[in-house]
């Protein structure tokens, strides 16, 4: 969760479009000293988590550090997603996905799933709506659907599948974040959240959002926008392909076992 005045709802400022989860219990003790670790610059050891009596666990903590070798996250949703069967719910702030993960939208939406991804009309990072805007022609020719988020910024990283599982955290579904940040998530495998979930997300998009048809992208999109958002896409792939090779040539910490 961002905590800024920027994002909180002022006077005649309303507060960006976000999603949060409370966490109790152990694997808040988990959340907790892997913060900490990031915070005091103490490395990856191993840190003893407090417990309670043992009992089913229906949520785990992911981690996505392409330095050190984790890919939690990702490597999650592509396979909640090569199991969806009927629904996948998606909201992205910055929605710039790699090849893989195009693949197995693009596969799942040719299997029926029906595929909702909620995006922000307007960003506070304005070459990456760009470089989103780009995909729009892609994703609406394998019949995703596209609906915009209009009031104010959206900031929200969630996705739910099928109404049984759901992931929440701070992961950014694009490229440039995959090799230069540090993102945690919460995944969740429980119907009665995912479920509520899906309700949220259906409220949100029938009252606030726009949806984009093929008509309304072709209407309201001239081939210099359309040549803008290319050239945005094309920016920061090169951006990301730049970072992953030196991040490559970095010394990676004492006893990783890398990639």
């Amino acid at each position: 969760m961002n905590i800024a005045d920027r994002y909180n709802d002022l006077p005649g400022q309303p507060a960006w479009l976000d999603f949060g989860v409370q966490v109790d219990g152990p694997l808040a003790w988990q959340a907790r000293n892997r913060c900490q670790r990031l915070w005091e610059k103490k490395g990856w050891r191993r840190v003893k988590i407090q417990r309670e009596q043992a009992h089913p666990q229906l949520a785990r903590l992911v981690v996505n550090d392409w330095l050190r070798g984790k890919s939690e996250i990702t490597t999650g949703l592509r396979r909640a997603i090569r199991c969806a069967e009927h629904t996948i719910d998606l909201a992205a702030a910055y929605f710039i996905p790699t090849r893989r993960l195009m693949a197995v939208l693009r596969n799942a939406a040719r299997r029926g799933v029906r595929i909702r991804i909620l995006l922000g009309r307007s960003s506070d990072v304005l070459l990456a709506q760009r470089a989103t805007r780009y995909l729009y022609n892609w994703m609406l020719s394998n019949g995703i659907e596209i609906f915009e988020w209009t009031p104010t910024v959206m900031h929200a990283k969630v996705v739910a599948v099928d109404g049984a599982w759901a992931s929440v955290g701070s992961c950014n579904l694009n490229f440039l974040s995959l090799f230069e940040s540090v993102e945690l998530n919460l995944e969740i495998a429980d119907t009665s959240f995912a479920q509520n979930l899906t309700t949220v997300f259906d409220e949100i998009l029938a009252r606030e959002c726009e949806q984009v048809t093929d008509q309304v992208y072709a209407s309201h999109t001239r081939w210099t926008q359309r040549a803008a958002d290319w050239l945005a896409y094309a920016i920061l792939w090169l951006l990301a392909h730049i970072f992953f090779f030196l991040d490559r040539k970095k010394d990676r910490p004492k006893g990783d076992p890398g990639l």
